[in-house]
């Protein structure tokens, strides 16, 4: 089979994995919704230069991926589908590049284990149906990193400099995805590189200049036009917003431990991390130079993901996706060794992929039971928001546990001896994670989010064409801001008051989010008002909003009070 009939094949099963569905949940807060919403704003304004929340600035992204989501809700409208669909076009591009780098290096069935290994994985997999930034960040990234392994696998001087253009190129992109953190994560492992391969001429002078003007040319594309029209206030803003965000961290509330994204690797991963650290842990030398150095670099983006963001203070689940890489090549490094040697996992390894395999299993088989009768759990649960966001109406069958009985079927049957071949074994394992993820989104994640914010998300919709003030009480969200259109006119009025209350637009822009919101809030509350107001609240606050005496409770629903000002 020609590999252009293969290539064809995997982007028709990319289209089938991805698109399908996009839209069936509705958007999860904070970052699915903030994203969504940048790019409405692009819409409403016309202003797709510049990044707002609430049609102020907003510091914290550049605006590539915002701009795909804009196209995107150009072509199919400001909803649910739209925000997700770039990252779905992002996986039709990942899995054919990963079949072609795995069969450039090696062949075609190291290619297609890549690609295995990828959709056959919890996390990796998931992500392509999001509509977070990450997965195009880290495609750029990977590309990127990638060029470099080009660029030292030869002499060829040509080759060298055509990797090094495109190096700076796709670099440049991860910068407007995500800003300047790409180019920090990169030049670490470049560094890196370099100081291992002992070698002055490693990099020559002349390639990093091509890979610098590249990176510099492109993230022009947005930072030239900007400070060109409107100064260079809005970039230095955004600059030393971002370097402040790598030096502490953001003040989001998740803090973690060390260990947390090591965790979330092992077990989200599964069960391509189960075959990375049976790789790891093997320590064979690769079969030729070329291959020797792509190992190197994707090891070095591995470790320096992980490391780096092991050590800032606050960790979200996505901050180590990059990681995704180059643990499913080493996982489909080791399954490619496997094969004609029919070489089974260590016994350490095979005890860690069962009790993974168990793990993930009960969970999906015991979901739809806790859902059933959670009338039985509840008085053994101790937090009331989670008591009340159980009480949500949603109709469990008890049908759903077969996604469980789907998942440990097939984790049987690719660990014991029901089947001689390897080979069936390991696509049977990574297959059935990628179709029970399928069921997952279908039919379980839909349950799920009318636990956690379904009440909320329909009362933002039902009072959106009301024009009216929007705002939530002790707890931060963007749902309001999408699901609620907020629209120019009602930003400009609460801009107007809090430019008044802190003493001007200078002065402002040096008052933290949380202060602001809590003076906007007050004055919801307090003051005078040109139009409505809706306050949402949770549980925790009522008996506070509750002697309130120009606040009327509209209805409580699933751990949310809701109120409008009299």
């Amino acid at each position: 089979m020609k590999d252009s009939v293969v290539v064809a094949l995997i982007v028709c099963l990319a289209g089938v994995l991805f698109l399908p569905a996009l839209g069936i949940v509705h958007l999860f807060d904070w970052d699915e919704i903030n994203f969504a919403e940048c790019a409405r704003e692009m819409l409403v304004s016309g202003n797709y230069a510049r990044v707002q929340i609430e049609f102020l600035p907003f510091w914290e992204k550049p605006p590539l991926f915002l701009w795909f989501q804009a196209i995107s809700m150009r072509i199919f409208g400001v909803n649910e589908y739209a925000t997700r669909f770039p990252n779905a076009v992002a996986g039709i591009i990942t899995l054919p590049a990963l079949y072609l780098v795995g069969k450039r290096y090696y062949d075609r069935q190291m290619g297609l284990y890549w690609v295995l290994a990828y959709i056959g994985s919890f996390l990796p997999h998931f992500y392509f149906k999001s509509g977070i930034i990450d997965p195009w960040f880290n495609l750029f990234i990977f590309l990127s990193v990638l060029q470099l392994a080009r660029l030292t696998e030869t002499d060829d001087r040509k080759k060298r400099n055509l990797s090094a253009w495109l190096g700076g190129l796709f670099l440049g992109l991860a910068v407007l995805t995500k800003g300047p953190v790409a180019v920090f994560l990169v030049g670490l492992c470049g560094l890196i590189f370099w100081l291992m391969s002992r070698s002055w001429l490693t990099f020559r002078f002349t390639e990093l200049l091509r890979y610098v003007v590249a990176l510099l040319a492109v993230s022009a594309i947005w930072f030239l036009p900007e400070t060109w029209q409107n100064g260079v206030w809005f970039i230095k803003e955004f600059l030393e917003y971002q370097v402040g965000l790598a030096l502490r961290g953001q003040d989001t509330g998740h803090e973690q431990p060390f260990w947390y994204h090591a965790v979330v690797l092992l077990v989200g991963c599964f069960p391509a991390s189960i075959y990375f650290l049976a790789n790891f842990l093997e320590r064979k030398n690769p079969e030729n130079p070329a291959q020797n150095n792509l190992h190197r670099w994707l090891a070095l983006l591995f470790w320096v993901t992980l490391i780096v963001f092991s050590l800032v203070s606050t960790k979200i689940v996505h901050y180590s996706s990059l990681c995704y890489f180059s643990l499913t090549f080493f996982a489909a490094h080791y399954l490619w060794k496997q094969a004609p040697e029919q070489r089974t996992l260590p016994i350490g390894g095979r005890i860690l992929r069962l009790s993974l395999g168990l793990l993930w299993g009960i969970a999906l088989l015991v979901l739809p039971f806790v859902g059933k009768y959670k009338a039985q759990l509840i008085p053994y649960i101790q937090d009331d928001f989670a008591v009340a966001n159980l009480q949500a109406s949603v109709y469990w069958s008890g049908w759903e546990a077969l996604i469980g009985v789907l998942f440990l079927a097939g984790l049987l049957y690719a660990i014991l001896p029901f089947e001689k071949s390897l080979v069936r074994r390991n696509w049977v394992l990574f297959g059935t994670v990628a179709i029970c993820l399928q069921l997952v989104m279908y039919i379980l994640i839909p349950k799920i989010e009318r636990y956690t914010q379904g009440a909320h998300i329909d009362f933002l919709k039902q009072i959106k064409d009301k024009e009216a003030h929007i705002s939530t009480i002790d707890f931060h969200s963007y749902a309001y801001h999408f699901y609620g259109q907020i629209t120019p006119t009602r930003a400009k009025e609460k801009r107007t008051f809090l430019e008044y209350h802190f003493g001007g637009k200078e002065k402002l822009t040096k008052v933290s989010y949380s202060l602001q919101k809590d003076a906007w809030n007050m004055h919801l509350l307090k003051d005078s008002l040109s139009r409505p107001a809706y306050l949402v609240g949770k549980i925790g606050s009522k008996e506070m909003l509750d002697k309130e005496p120009l606040l009327e409770k509209i209805t409580e629903k699933n751990g949310f009070v809701f109120y409008k000002r009299k």
